[in-house]
């Protein structure tokens, strides 16, 4: 038996525990783990099973009053603009302009009028918006939400065809979209009405001959509707003019609540295959708004927040309910541009920033490049960077610390975990909260106060789960890879995928013991202080000849070698080790054909010797850029489309060749 504090864990159990963190994303010690034991042993009161579920040792960071604690139940938009009233002379947004909060309430309630009134928008009715970040595109959400209706956000840059595809299926009477997109949405006739939003003063860091540009683009859209005269387009400003001197309030515009209500859609990234149209509800915003305030964020009112994520994204629209709660404002970014994001940051007055892996790489070449220029740069104002979106290795972590330390930053890169079916964040992201107990290097944070998690077998050599297996429900011992699942009873969980009951049963699944379970398709695992780690997504899980091979450690050797501007990897068939990696690069702009020999053999040798000769990808393809989606998440499906069509030309060479030889030989036969 082993001893410390006053509680006891036994011996085997330890030794076991240490053996599993051979899976750790970092080494550590045996001394490491026995303190990690021993502190949560003594903040529980209790011995320590060994098993993640069983001893749900992430309560420690709470207390007792704060896990039982509940949330109100109300539409979101209550919530926010009561909030935003109490406030109303501050700044809500800057963009190019500055928008107070009271113009939002004011604004929100007009237009849920619009809605309601004109264009009969009832309970239940689903609109789709198809904007970029304007702070139009807030009023319009909370309109809706006011009035009882769903709001469908897609991706502003969604073809005619996809958008078309999603006001049919969603029999939507109301299409909101930007002015600039009349030419490419005018001959949608399957809606009944259509409001377009202005982009105009809404373009912050762009050069005046750029805004130059887009304000030609725009005043061409606008002299085509009016040409047009056609009267299903109406200008958000000209709708809401009708309400201009009325003294509306919001308790005569707004629908009571309704327990778990549908009030939007969300699409997810898509980036494995079909995106799918996350249902969720007010209480799945405001439990985890709220969860998060009771766990003490380190943030109050003297702080803003730069939100550079479109609104097609769960976490975009949760940052907007929470920030306004919070009383602080929100820098935001329609047009964001990743290529220029580390100047974006840096020159915005924000001092929380949500950001992504792809950006902090961004972040720290700039950084590097100024410095050899002999500048410095200055990033003491930041508080917080929280990295989202996709999977962020500990190496990014580590180098970006060290950036921010040298800028005169205090920060460290907040890791998150977060799903459109969890509305966002599922989790309090790593080193977030006051409580800097709560931080671990490498961890996606801990679960939000009341919520469950629990690591359960993924059988990741023949894809499937281990729902069989009779010790399944009892999970995996800490340290040890599998699934990532949240308890579907948390509230923040979504409520099904829209018109998709297959893809809903595999996704909440109840298990043999009764229990119902949000099966994330993330691997990763649990250590004994309650810390979540996330090793990556199932898709990112290559397994060759039963060796398990990670993309993203690949891509990561891929991305410190010098030319190497951006790099992907995926899982292709191969008839003899099942599946390989194929390599995908973006060449920096100065790296000419011989400099290209030479970075592909120092990759491959890095690649054998930091890993091992399972991990050297059997297919490499330059690419001018990494198909990417709006949150920076790579496209796999369409980098797999890329290699078949590669597989394809090179069956064609062979068959040109073939006919050549047969050619040659008939001539000589002759």
């Amino acid at each position: 038996w082993y001893k410390k504090g006053g509680y006891i864990m036994k011996g085997e159990v330890l030794d076991h525990i240490y053996n599993l963190s051979s899976n750790s994303i970092r080494p550590i010690t045996r001394e490491e783990i026995v303190k990690l034991v021993s502190d949560t042993e003594s903040k529980l009161g209790f011995s320590l099973s060994g098993y993640g579920l069983e001893d749900r040792p992430y309560r420690q960071y709470f207390s007792k009053e704060v896990l039982e604690k509940d949330f109100p139940r109300e539409r979101i938009s209550k919530i926010a603009l009561e909030k935003a009233e109490s406030i109303k002379d501050l700044v809500a947004y800057r963009c190019d302009r500055k928008v107070t909060f009271g113009e939002l309430v004011e604004n929100s309630i007009k237009f849920a009028n619009v809605l309601k009134n004109d264009y009969g928008i009832k309970k239940g009715d689903i609109v789709v918006i198809c904007t970029p970040s304007v702070p139009e595109s807030i009023y319009a959400f909370f309109a809706i939400n006011l009035i009882g209706g769903i709001v469908r956000p897609i991706d502003p840059t969604s073809n005619k065809e996809y958008i078309e595809k999603c006001i049919k299926e969603s029999n939507s009477k109301c299409l909101i979209t930007l002015d600039l997109f009349y030419s490419k949405l005018k001959s949608i006739d399957s809606v009944d009405q259509v409001i377009y939003l202005p982009i105009k003063g809404s373009i912050p860091n762009m050069s005046k001959f750029e805004k130059s540009i887009i304000g030609l683009s725009e005043s061409a859209s606008l002299l085509k509707i009016k040409s047009s005269k056609n009267k299903k387009w109406v200008s958000f400003y000209d709708a809401i003019k009708k309400y201009e001197n009325s003294n509306l309030k919001m308790e005569d515009i707004i629908e009571p609540y309704e327990e778990n209500e549908s009030v939007a859609i969300f699409p997810t990234s898509g980036s494995t295959g079909e995106s799918k149209g996350v249902v969720t509800t007010n209480e799945n915003f405001l439990s985890s708004l709220y969860k998060q305030l009771y766990s003490e964020f380190d943030i109050d009112s003297t702080d803003s927040m730069f939100n550079p994520m479109p609104p097609s994204s769960s976490y975009f629209w949760y940052d907007i309910v929470l920030a306004i709660v919070w009383g602080v404002t929100t820098s935001l970014s329609p047009l964001f541009n990743p290529v220029n994001c580390a100047k974006e940051i840096l020159n915005d007055e924000s001092t929380v920033a949500l950001v992504g892996p792809l950006l902090i790489q961004r972040i720290c070449d700039y950084v590097k490049k100024e410095n050899e220029k002999g500048r410095y740069v200055d990033f003491s104002k930041k508080k917080h960077l929280i990295s989202g979106g996709d999977l962020l290795e500990l190496s990014l972590e580590k180098e970006a610390n060290e950036v921010l330390g040298k800028c005169g930053s205090s920060a460290v890169i907040e890791n998150a975990l977060g799903t459109s079916e969890t509305c966002g964040p599922a989790q309090n992201p790593n080193g977030v909260l006051k409580n800097k107990d709560t931080y671990y290097e490498g961890c996606v944070g801990v679960v939000f106060p009341g919520n469950d998690v629990a690591i359960f077998a993924y059988d990741s050599e023949n894809n499937t789960r281990c729902i069989d297996d009779e010790n399944y429900n009892k999970g995996l011992m800490y340290y040890e890879v599998g699934e990532i699942c949240y308890l579907a009873s948390n509230p923040n969980v979504f409520k099904e995928y829209y018109n998709d009951r297959k893809n809903t049963d595999e996704a909440l699944i109840t298990h043999s013991d009764g229990t119902k379970w949000y099966h994330t398709g993330d691997l990763g695992y649990i250590d004994p202080a309650g810390h979540t780690f996330c090793m990556g997504r199932k898709s990112g899980l290559i397994v060759r000849d039963g060796h398990k091979v990670w993309a993203p450690k690949i891509e990561n050797v891929a991305k410190e070698i010098t030319g190497i501007k951006d790099c992907a990897v995926i899982g292709i068939p191969d008839e003899k080790e099942k599946e390989t990696p194929a390599c995908f690069i973006v060449y920096e702009d100065y790296v000419n054909e011989e400099l290209k020999k030479q970075i592909n053999s120092k990759l491959y040798t890095d690649i054998i010797t930091k890993l091992d000769m399972m991990h050297a990808p059997t297919f490499y393809k330059e690419l001018d850029e990494i198909p990417r989606n709006l949150m920076m998440k790579t496209k796999i499906k369409d980098l797999k489309c890329i290699y078949f069509e590669e597989i394809e030309k090179e069956k064609e060479k062979e068959k040109c060749k073939k006919k050549s030889i047969f050619k040659r030989l008939a001539v000589k036969s002759k």
